[in-house]
């Protein structure tokens, strides 16, 4: 019997990722829609939505090197 390892036996993460991809839309859209708005509130809208993209981009490079890792693992003999 094959060893199930903790990475396959997690839940998708394509939620939290989905949820950062809509945070950064949203903030962005919120930026640059109202030229009413006060200046201090558009940038705060602007930074926020500059740390969704940040994390999703963290969040998907950890990916991405853990998938690279994973393979090479299993190309080892």
């Amino acid at each position: 019997m094959t060893e199930v390892r903790t990475e396959e036996r997690r839940s998708s993460r394509a939620p939290q990722r989905l949820g950062g991809l809509l945070g950064v839309a949203w903030f962005t859209f919120l930026t640059f829609s109202d030229p009413g708005r006060p200046l201090w509130l558009r940038v705060g809208y602007a930074i926020t939505a500059l740390v969704f993209a940040a994390g999703t981009t963290a969040e998907l490079v950890t990916a991405g090197r853990r998938r690279v890792r994973a393979t090479e693992s299993d190309r080892d003999p």
